[in-house]
């Protein structure tokens, strides 16, 4: 068997890569969905290729969409996870004067 059976047989026996979305706001360049891919490879120990598509909605920033999982990186996210704290703080302090 030679170097290259072994490259082939290699390459024939890995894992597909993961096939993904990267949503934002604007269109990307290919610089920024390199680096997007990049670090999510590196938290899912894995390859993976991103389509690109877009939602005005998330006002800014991006999500990616991997399997039935989200990497959710949007300013409405954010913004949603500031206002729940707010109204769990302020429902919070009302109770606590009243227990």
């Amino acid at each position: 068997m030679t170097e290259n059976d072994l490259i082939q047989n290699t390459d024939q026996t890995a894992e597909p890569p993961l096939r993904g979305m990267l949503w934002t706001v604007v269109p990307v360049s290919d610089d920024i969905i390199k680096k997007v891919t990049a670090s999510i490879e590196h938290i899912v120990h894995h390859k993976v290729i991103l389509e690109t598509g877009l939602r005005p909605e998330l006002i800014a920033g991006f999500q990616v969409e991997l399997g039935n999982r989200v990497y959710d990186c949007s300013l409405d996210t954010q913004i949603q996870s500031m206002q729940k704290q707010m109204n769990e703080t302020a429902i919070g302090d009302l109770f606590k004067d009243i227990v």
